[in-house]
């Protein structure tokens, strides 16, 4: 990560990554790392896998999954996250394997498929983000980076 950030020159995206303050699975990002992604004007990709969301099993939902939205955009900004889900089921049991114990449904419950990808935004207004976060979140704030990254 820190090679990385050394080497950027603009924003950076981390696709598939939640806060490791909630979940300490090493994909997340730690506290620092988060502000240093929101230092380059990027953003993170919130992940829809039950392994990241949670160690609890029983706390690998999508309301867990806001709970990450909502202290990530405490910490460095709503600008600065967007939806970068998991939705895996087109993978084979072994490489499904390779990084998830929950093959039937590695997505956390709630947000286990394209169908219900909607479902983080919906909990989320039901906690009172606004229609233009809500759609910073699902769509601008790729768009403002891709747009900065591809000139």
């Amino acid at each position: 990560f820190w090679d990385v950030m050394r080497l950027a020159g603009g924003p950076v995206i981390a696709s598939h990554s939640n806060a490791r303050s909630i979940c300490p699975a090493m994909r997340n990002l730690s506290d620092d790392m988060l502000k240093e992604i929101a230092g380059t004007d990027g953003l993170v990709g919130m992940n829809s896998l039950r392994e990241f969301i949670d160690e609890k099993y029983e706390n690998q939902t999508v309301e867990r999954l806001a709970d990450h939205v909502e202290y990530i955009a405490d910490l460095i900004g709503i600008r600065h996250l967007g939806l970068g889900y998991d939705f895996d089921d087109y993978l084979g049991r072994e490489a499904l394997g390779s990084f998830s114990s929950n093959l039937d449904s590695p997505s956390g419950r709630g947000i286990s498929n394209e169908a219900e990808a909607g479902n983080l935004l919906k909990v989320l207004k039901g906690r009172g983000y606004t229609d233009e976060e809500l759609n910073a979140v699902a769509y601008g704030n790729f768009f403002r980076v891709f747009k900065a990254v591809w000139k």
